[in-house]
């Protein structure tokens, strides 16, 4: 379950956003620069929120008035960038392993390989990012 009560000055606009989701898939969807991705960062703990709170599963990630932030290192919550932050130097196969031996992942050949399977771009793994489309790249 995925609480987000949160509130955030910005300079074009005021981030004011409120959902919750049980265990459903959520789509955030709107016009350019309407805060979909300052959202989602002040989930990760990319970005702060002014005033709120956000609870993930139970546990309080951001809570302003209680003063609690937990660092973004901690919340284990992926954030994928709109920026592909692939290395251009590694294949696709690669550029999955080294994020999965940053964590200390034990069978990172296995793990790679259901993490391709998983999003049904195993025939892509020995491709580079110039060889890839936006979306593969996402």
């Amino acid at each position: 379950m995925l609480e987000v009560q949160i509130y955030k000055k910005l300079a074009e606009f005021d981030l004011d956003v409120s959902f919750q989701v049980n265990d459903n898939i959520l789509g955030l969807m709107g016009a350019s620069g309407s805060g979909k991705s300052m959202t989602l960062k002040c989930i990760a703990g990319i970005e702060m929120p002014d005033q709120g709170r956000i609870v993930l599963n139970g546990r309080v990630l951001f809570d302003s008035e209680k003063k609690i932030n937990v660092p973004i290192q901690k919340r284990n919550v992926g954030y994928m960038f709109q920026s592909y932050a692939l290395f251009p130097n590694m294949n696709v196969y690669e550029n999955i392993s080294v994020g999965l031996r940053a964590r200390i992942v034990k069978d990172v050949d296995i793990v790679a390989q259901k993490v391709m399977k998983q999003f049904q771009i195993s025939e892509l793994a020995s491709r580079y990012p110039k060889q890839l489309s936006g979306g593969q790249k996402q």
